[in-house]
């Protein structure tokens, strides 16, 4: 089965010391309230619900905190980096941290989420699609955490609170150990040590299994060549010809693909031959996935889709890409957290690593988000299939399109 696995954030909480056919409908960015009229609601009632009602004002809720990070970490990733997020992992971490967080340390977070955190966050699950979240906080023999905080932990994440003795082997192994066994053993490890000066860790462990509806046979799989960003590189290529969810937009090919059930889907976008994926990049922001996802629900065509298998880990720091995002005060000595405890504390580390394999069954994944707390220092018919190949730099999603809450979401430039 095929693997799609990111281990989201550790966030350390330290101490401080100191070409397609002409009638095929076509999304135009710069119509983008025209594409929003479309007679689909954007805002499902489940959408509302999860959300805690309708707002008066539409900041864009999770799907933009999902875009913003990847046009984020797109700006300070190298050009021929792949980048694999789990925005969905990252923000329960970070909603933990916002239960302990007051003033402007509080507000930059919740701004960066668009007033919608992550609490009671409810992820669907059958027997067709295996999706679970877990939480847990550790934190160090003698490091006093205030009842509140760990009691609000518990009943909005569920989240397990477990006290170790941070100066003991055993400790990041136990840690480890829980990871495996809430990602199916898919991220045997997130942290080695405990660096000097944690007073407690928060983690999230997000895991996602499920099959296409329409899976590719094997038989048809072949090697080609992928144009990738250093070049060509010759990798196997699954082919199948369905109705997919398809939508022109701009010129750039967009194809949801559904898992069983229809309730999950993969969304690819493809840009055009001659377009830097990073221009595809810079064009996804909210109201787009949104019209995209929409449009790509009403519109049912066959498609004939080539795309390649691929296989993918990475690991990331992610501190730069929150604060560039404007999540900036809980990493320094000013960060206020005393919701946590009555010592000074801030983040000191958001690290993420993500393993991403699609092949013809589906797609399985996983993240472990961990948080560090230290000591401060309309639709056509079509008499032909619609041609799409996935032969160059692409975009992917894991999407809840009920929700549209995005799961995992990578930028893939090379295959090697």
């Amino acid at each position: 089965m095929t693997d799609i696995l990111s281990v989201g954030l550790i966030m350390l909480i330290a101490m401080n010391s100191c070409g397609v056919k002409k009638n095929t409908p076509v999304l135009e960015p710069e119509k983008i309230d025209k594409v929003e009229a479309l007679p689909v609601p954007v805002e499902t009632k489940e959408a509302q619900n999860r959300k805690g009602g309708i707002m008066k004002k539409d900041y864009g809720g999770h799907e933009a905190f999902a875009m913003d990070m990847m046009q984020t970490a797109n700006k300070l990733a190298a050009k021929d980096e792949n980048i694999i997020l789990s925005p969905h992992s990252a923000g329960v971490a970070m909603s933990m941290v916002v239960e302990g967080a007051e003033g402007e340390t509080e507000m930059e977070i919740k701004r960066a989420f668009r007033y919608w955190t992550f609490a009671k966050d409810t992820l669907y699950a059958d027997e067709d699609n295996k999706v679970y979240s877990a939480n847990s906080a550790w934190i160090r023999e003698g490091f006093s955490v205030k009842d509140d905080y760990k009691e609000d932990i518990r009943k909005k994440y569920d989240a397990e609170i477990n006290v170790r003795d941070f100066a003991s082997p055993a400790t990041p192994k136990e840690i480890n150990l829980w990871c495996s066994q809430h990602t199916e053993g898919k991220i045997p490890a997130i942290i080695d040590k405990m660096d000097s000066g944690l007073e407690m860790l928060l983690v999230n462990a997000l895991y996602f299994k499920s099959t296409w509806q329409y899976k590719f046979n094997a038989r048809n799989t072949s090697k080609d060549t992928f144009h990738g960003a250093s070049g060509k590189e010759k990798v196997e290529f699954m082919n199948r010809s369905a109705k997919f969810g398809y939508v022109d937009w701009d010129g750039y090919q967009v194809a949801l693909l559904p898992y069983v059930g229809n309730r999950y889907g993969m969304l690819v976008v493809l840009p055009p031959k001659g377009v830097d994926i990073d221009t595809l990049v810079g064009k996804l922001d909210y109201k787009n996935f949104r019209a995209a996802i929409s449009v790509a629900k009403l519109n049912n065509d066959v498609v004939d889709l080539k795309m390649p298998k691929f296989k993918l880990e990475t690991t990331k720091v992610l501190n730069e890409v929150l604060e560039n995002m404007g999540i900036k005060k809980v990493f320094t000595s000013d960060a206020e957290l005393k919701g946590i405890s009555d010592a000074s504390l801030m983040v000191s580390k958001v690290l993420q690593k993500c393993f991403v394999e699609v092949d013809e069954e589906g797609s399985e994944a996983a993240a472990v988000t961990s948080v560090g707390v230290s000591l401060t220092s309309a639709r056509p018919i079509m008499k032909e299939p619609i041609k799409m190949i996935v032969d160059r730099p692409f975009l992917f999603a894991i999407v809840d399109t009920q929700t549209l809450s995005v799961l995992f979401e990578g930028k893939i430039v090379t295959l090697k």
